[in-house]
């Protein structure tokens, strides 16, 4: 770190090797971590206005590096100072913000997700069984879920299954409850964020219950204005583990999971006004289909593969920024199962073209114009072959009505030959002032559809073509407050009418999709943060309460939704008293309809589970070596997330990690 002669910290100091030309800046708190391009003997300068500059030069005996700097004050002339606004719109703003630490070791997507209030996980059972997200009671199809910045959205049923995404894949998760960056077929619940790791370079080695390793190396390069990042790994799990059903014991069979994966990123700043962005995946999983609890198959398994590039290339001028962004993304299925005699594929592949430019007109107006075309094909023994390109255009208009006053309509038309064509739009009001304990007011108002997936239409059996395309309507209120020093608490407020919500249910011998009529879902989100620097602590707490209705004339009516829990929440804790890391965090989730039945429906009971994991961390003048021990579900509860795919019991995992 850097600071003053009263070892009080500096922050943003300019950190130069002028051996190699290369910099970094410390954070706001003083704090830097040099790249592992800087070698023994290069020559760093730390320099920042107010203070004189100190040049030294870098050996293995002076690390970590305590940088003392003399202050020099800077006696100014009088000056008079202008202002005027840079960027004029109003941004998404990130209800919730999640990092993968690596002092919790290797663990499942949902200890992230878990950090999101209102959010719900589905998932067939283990580390095998696909995995969904819903938001709010809501349809897993209306959840957005973008990859540094591509929507990965399956094309075939609306959904993105997170177990094809390597766990050290993704290293932040953000939730926008709405996110104007997102617009096209499904996004009235918000969208989820996951971005790849780039951070230091590191080998990690993880095993533990039920046959669970994985391995995998990252390796980071830096070098002039190029940042590249490479990682390689695979997974087993045997995942057989016990389960109880009907007050009998069984075990949980042809749980399998193998999965090998390869990405790479690079980030470029190809000049003052432009940069360069590119991303690769490719994930290869064989997993052993385990089936209903009361329906097991011994000798069912499934391949599949997930694939995906994008590149984005993005300006800025004088008056405003832009980009043009390219994604393919190509999976491919193999399901088989003896004891039915089906053996299925699928292949799905997705282009996707975006130009987006914002221009700021004058200092009160600008427009950002956006145009998105699309085009999904489907190879299926289950759906026969199909087709759709789609076309997107997005309006945008941010306009100050005052100084602490902003206004942003929006206006999208989607349109799908001889398909579909809507029209939505969505309208925000933002307020910010200093009231009190107020930052901020968001009023957000916004209409949305959902245009049925091509397993909605056209699956065989089941598939109805007679669907019609889902319409939300959404009203929320958003307060951002600052209670003390080194904390923030949000509130939200929602209501959310939808017409033709798309839900599938069983006809005789298998599963149709069928139009509800009507639907309200309306609740509130708290979330609340704490960061303490000096005790190495943070917090977080968030509770959810949602309250769903089937608005449908029928039996249902009046009915909660299916799988919508009335209240959700979770508390994390993470201490770090160096060389030690602790880490804690309760999640809850309420009871929730499962199936309607009769005389009473069918319920999946309410369940609290406990995450926990201690690190020792070993610093060295090569590296670092990181000992994570971690138990999952502490409590060892019998839980569903889906009715009839039961969940593991009580996990140990032991992670070790050597990041240089």
């Amino acid at each position: 770190m850097v600071a003053d002669s009263c070892n009080n910290s500096v922050s943003y100091v300019f950190i130069n090797n002028s051996t190699k030309n290369l910099w970094t800046i410390t954070d706001e708190n003083g704090e830097f971590m040099l790249p592992f391009s800087f070698k023994e003997n290069d020559s760093i300068r730390f320099s920042r206005i107010g203070f004189k500059t100190k040049t030294i030069r870098l050996s293995k005996k002076n690390n970590p590096l305590h940088i003392i700097l003399t202050p020099t004050p800077v006696l100014l002339k009088e000056v008079r100072v202008s202002a005027k606004r840079d960027q004029i719109g109003i941004r998404n703003h990130k209800m919730a913000e999640i990092s993968r630490s690596p002092e919790i070791g290797d663990v499942e997507h949902r200890q992230l997700l878990a950090g999101i209030p209102g959010l719900s996980i589905r998932s067939y059972g283990g580390p095998a069984g696909i995995t969904t997200l819903s938001l709010d009671g809501g349809p897993a199809s209306q959840t957005k879920v973008i990859v540094s910045g591509f929507d990965l959205t399956n094309a075939q049923n609306g959904e993105m299954d997170l177990s094809q995404l390597p766990g050290p894949f993704v290293e932040n998760v953000s939730y926008i409850p709405q996110d104007e960056n997102s617009y096209g077929s499904g996004k009235s619940e918000g969208t989820i964020h996951l971005n790849p790791g780039s951070g230091r370079t590191k080998l990690s080695i993880c095993t533990g219950s039920y046959g669970h390793s994985s391995i995998y190396g990252n390796l980071n390069l830096h070098k002039n204005q190029w940042i590249g990042n490479f990682l390689i790994g695979k997974r087993h799990d045997d995942g057989n583990y016990p389960f109880k059903w009907r007050n009998e014991r069984f075990k949980r069979e042809n749980n399998f999971f193998d999965q090998k994966f390869i990405s790479a990123q690079f980030n470029s700043v190809l000049q003052k006004r432009a940069f360069l962005r590119f991303l690769y995946l490719l994930s290869n999983q064989n997993r052993g289909i385990a089936g209903q609890s009361w329906n097991p198959s011994k000798n069912a398994s499934r391949d599949d593969k997930l694939q995906i590039v994008g590149i984005k290339f993005g300006w800025t001028n004088k008056k405003g920024h832009g980009y043009i962004q390219t994604m393919y993304r190509y999976s491919w299925e193999h399901y088989k199962n003896p004891m039915i005699a089906v053996n299925s594929s699928h292949r799905l592949s997705t282009w996707q073209i975006i130009l987006n430019q914002e221009k700021k007109i004058n200092e009160k107006i600008g427009v950002n114009l956006l145009f998105e075309t699309k085009k999904d094909g489907l190879k299926s023994k289950d759906t026969n072959n199909h087709y759709r390109i789609s076309y997107s255009t997005v309006i945008t208009v941010p306009y100050y009505l005052l100084e602490m006053l902003k206004f942003q309509p929006a206006y999208c038309y989607d349109i799908s030959p001889n398909l579909y064509h809507e029209n939505t739009y969505e309208l925000k009001l933002l307020i910010s002032f200093n009231f009190l304990f107020i930052k901020s007011l968001t009023l957000h108002q916004g209409r949305y559809f959902r245009y049925p997936t091509f397993n909605d239409l056209y699956w065989i059996p089941g598939g109805n073509p007679n669907l019609k395309p889902e319409h939300t309507d959404n009203i929320s209120f958003d307060i951002n407050c600052h209670l003390i020093q080194d904390s923030d608490l949000e509130i939200l407020f929602f209501h959310k009418s939808s017409d033709d919500l798309i839900q599938w249910t069983p006809i005789s011998s298998y599963w149709q999709p069928k139009n509800i009529q009507h639907a309200v879902r309306k609740g509130y989100k708290i979330i609340y943060r704490w960061i303490s620097s000096n005790l190495q602590l943070n917090a977080f707490a968030h509770y959810s309460s949602n309250r769903t209705k089937d608005l449908s004339p029928g039996d249902c009516y009046g009915k909660p939704l299916r799988y919508a829990p009335k209240q959700t929440a979770a508390v994390g804790i993470n201490w770090k008293p160096e060389p030690l890391s602790f880490h804690l965090q309760v999640h809850h989730t309420s009871e929730r309809i499962s199936m309607y039945s009769w005389p009473e429906d069918i319920i999946l009971p309410e369940v609290t589970l406990i995450f926990t994991s201690c690190a020792y961390t070993w610093k060295r003048p090569y590296g670092d070596i990181i000992i994570v021990f971690a138990v999952d579900n502490l409590t060892d509860k019998r839980y569903e997330t889906i009715k009839g795919y039961p969940e593991p019991g009580r996990t140990f995992r032991t992670t070790v990690s050597y990041q240089y």
